[in-house]
């Protein structure tokens, strides 16, 4: 059914399969600019589209031309006899090596975070590009006996999906369809599933909208942060922070640093879930005083307006202070961390 669907990756083996490869680029090709001119009008700003069109669909949008391209070549190919050139596969660069480099990556990209947990999103870009450059780097040394034209395609395009796909090349088409999904999923979900518990008990990342603190009254929309658990470099006056009104004591804190403890046990449960149901506030430190804290507290910001003076509009904009134990904080909110706007955008 799908005989010779990757057509754009082998190369003839004489004139006759040259020229019928001729024709099913002639035909990709028309397919390719009929796509990108569909595409420059979706995205341009005369359209109208762009208003409610994201990234993430102008990308989709990209890969429906391209498939489109390569189906309209493999119209050409489908219903004729091709032996094709073998393609040869020695001196590739192996595989477990990749894995290792990912694996060693996505470990070196958490130390950053231990360190200054600021960085979160910085680790999070670094570990990303790595991965994909690397994966680009394999896949351009496993494509060498292929065209040009396929060789792009796939190193700057579908690199996982390759490394894949070529895994096994002696399988099935669908078994290396299988391991195209399993080495895609596999670069993605293992790192993540890495990530996951490194990150809930060290740093996370998080966000609010509107009015959340005194300083914090903005109402520009999503603001990115990333909250720090450990509470890196102690707490100061002028810091955002998240507590428990209480005053619950959530934490051990440990005498040598300044730096609280994490524990597993069911303190750690119980503030969690705590924060889950929303019982954690925000508050700005005012000051510190010993293993107590004074925190203003926002409780309302807005305009109200009175029938008998309606063409008054007075400002709302109340707050009050608490002192609480250092005990009950639960993060530091880091509000400017680097690269932070551009995960959210």
């Amino acid at each position: 059914m799908l005989k010779h669907f990757l057509w754009f990756s082998r190369k003839p083996a004489d004139e006759r399969e040259a020229a019928i490869l001729s024709v099913a680029y002639q035909r990709s090709l028309a397919a390719t600019w009929a796509g990108l001119v569909l595409f420059l009008f979706v995205v341009s700003p005369y359209s109208g589209v762009l208003r409610s069109i994201s990234l993430g669909h102008a990308v989709v949008l990209l890969e429906v031309v391209l498939c489109a391209s390569i189906v309209a070549g493999w119209t050409a190919v489908r219903r004729e006899h091709l032996e094709f050139k073998s393609v040869l596969r020695a001196h590739r660069l192996a595989f477990w090596k990749l894995v290792v480099f990912w694996l060693v990556v996505t470990f070196v990209g958490m130390l950053p975070i231990l360190v200054q947990p600021r960085l979160f999103y910085v680790s999070i870009f670094s570990v990303c590009i790595a991965c994909v450059a690397s994966g680009m780097i394999w896949t351009a040394n496993w494509t060498k006996p292929y065209t040009v034209h396929s060789r792009l395609l796939a190193t700057f395009l579908l690199p996982f999906q390759t490394i894949g796909f070529l895994l096994d090349p002696t399988a099935s088409l669908m078994r290396r369809t299988l391991f195209a999904v399993v080495v895609t999923i596999g670069a993605v979900g293992v790192p993540v599933a890495m990530w996951v518990p490194f990150v809930g008990n060290v740093a996370a990342a998080g966000g609010f909208s509107g009015p959340v603190a005194v300083g914090y009254e903005q109402e520009e929309g999503f603001i990115p942060t990333v909250y720090d658990y450990r509470l890196v470099g102690g707490v100061h006056a002028g810091d955002l922070v998240e507590f428990d009104p209480k005053g619950e004591n959530l934490f051990e804190l440990k005498p040598s640093r300044n730096i609280f403890l994490i524990d597993y046990d069911s303190r750690q449960k119980r503030a969690m879930l705590k924060q889950v149901q929303g019982d954690f506030i925000l508050g700005r430190v005012n000051s510190v005083n010993g293993d107590m804290l004074s925190l203003e507290v926002l409780d309302a910001v807005g305009e109200s307006t009175n029938s008998f003076e309606p063409d008054i509009v007075r400002l709302i904009h109340e707050h009050h202070s608490v002192t609480v134990p250092i005990s009950s904080v639960f993060a530091k909110v880091i509000t400017d961390a680097p690269l932070a706007n551009r995960l959210y955008r």
